[in-house]
């Protein structure tokens, strides 16, 4: 379609638009419809709410995060201990950070 092809459309629809009045039909309709379908979403949403905290609760939710914490925090302390942060590998972090930047700055020269 050519730049004259599509500046006629333009202009055709533009002088046959045509305004038809629906004298509130529109937002009378729109309020009626979703009203009890918005009652039983808020209603089944109260229900899987009281279900879950019960079942959280039940579970002993509380103490299971507790114990995985801590493990996270055991295994993070054993692996920041266990390393050997010798001068290659401080070079490796630093070299690897400055590969990242340059990779984060092409992609936005790209953008």
């Amino acid at each position: 379609m050519t730049e004259s092809d599509e500046q006629m459309l333009i202009r055709f629809f533009d002088e046959n638009r045509q305004e038809i009045e629906d004298n509130g039909f529109t937002e009378r309709v729109s309020r009626q419809l979703p009203s009890r379908a918005v009652k039983l979403n808020r209603i089944w949403s109260v229900i899987c709410w009281i279900v879950g905290i019960a079942f959280f609760f039940m579970m002993d939710g509380v103490g299971q995060i507790y114990q995985v914490g801590l493990l996270i925090i055991n295994e993070v302390v054993g692996m920041v201990t266990s390393m050997n942060l010798s001068f290659y590998s401080f070079m490796a972090v630093l070299l690897l950070l400055i590969l990242m930047a340059s990779v984060k700055v092409y992609h936005i020269a790209i953008d």
